[in-house]
């Protein structure tokens, strides 16, 4: 049976950061990259994301995931979410970081759907290489435009996935 976390608290966003670098519900991937990078022992970074254990990470260690997060994902780091949310609601602020990062995505997606269609005038074009045809070398071009924003897509997703229900941006 699996722990019910309470994702509001800082063992649950440890437990979301592990579960996203794992790739899975199985943490222990996850567990074993953070472990390397804090310097920590596996059971050690278990404790992080347990709620009935009173260990909790240094800032150094906290700042490592939050480093190590966005090197894989690209996206805003977790822990320092939570902290700036925390914040935000001691002192009344609302949640810009989410805000934020909608807004450069939706920028990134609207700048890497432009250089696609781009890229698929410039092919379609009477005086390009091909003429009337599209050469493999404009298509690899369209295929590398249209990855982008794929990708870019997905990050998208993600920042919103992250805004979380009751937590949009105003």
């Amino acid at each position: 049976m699996q722990k019910i976390r309470n994702a509001t608290s800082i063992a649950g966003v440890i437990h979301r950061l592990l579960v996203e670098l794992a790739g899975s519900e199985d943490i222990g991937p996850g567990v074993a990259i953070v472990a390397e990078a804090c310097a920590r022992s596996v059971s050690t970074v278990r404790g992080w994301a347990d709620e009935d254990r009173r260990d909790q990470p240094t800032i150094e260690a906290c700042l490592a995931m939050d480093r190590l997060y966005h090197d894989r994902t690209g996206l805003e780091p977790p822990i320092g979410r939570y902290y700036a949310e925390q914040v935000s609601r001691m002192t009344g602020n609302c949640f810009g970081a989410v805000r934020y990062d909608i807004d450069r995505e939706s920028l990134r997606l609207h700048h890497a759907a432009s250089d696609l269609t781009r890229e698929i005038a410039a092919a379609q074009c009477p005086h390009s290489p091909g003429g009337a045809m599209i050469t493999l070398t404009e298509a690899a071009g369209i295929s590398q435009r249209n990855a982008v924003v794929d990708e870019t897509q997905i990050r998208l997703a993600k920042a919103v996935e992250q805004a979380g229900p009751g937590r949009s941006a105003p």
